[in-house]
């Protein structure tokens, strides 16, 4: 006979841990389910989390766009978005790049605005 852990992958499915809850935390579970089915924005900044090689599970920062973005797919249900990765949608002028001068080999790190300028000029 098969054993019920062999049926699902355990892994990925969590078995009842039989928590028991008091009215309370109950009663705000509830209330913080209903918070995040009205405001998607909510949801976001209090649940929404990214994996960061460098310090691990950590709050995903929204910027504007993205809040636009956000906001725009939960009014509407139906949106296309035409954009390809890494095109400047969560870039701030003071955001720190490192560049390396190709013939001294220096390194230096300067915020996206300040480069954008000197290519320019």
């Amino acid at each position: 006979m098969i054993e019920q852990s062999q049926k699902r992958n355990v892994a990925s499915v969590p078995k009842n841990s039989g928590e028991l809850i008091t009215r309370e935390e109950y009663d705000y579970r509830m209330r913080e389910i209903a918070k995040c089915k009205r405001d998607i924005e909510y949801f976001a900044d209090h649940y929404y989390k990214l994996i960061n090689l460098d310090t691990g599970l950590t709050q995903m920062k929204m910027y504007g766009v993205q809040r636009g973005l956000l906001r725009h797919f939960a009014d509407n249900n139906r949106a296309i978005v035409c954009s390809a990765r890494q095109m400047g949608k969560c870039v701030r002028g003071n955001m720190k790049i490192k560049i390396r001068d190709k013939v001294t080999g220096e390194i230096s790190e300067i915020g996206i605005g300040e480069f954008y300028e000197k290519v320019l000029n």
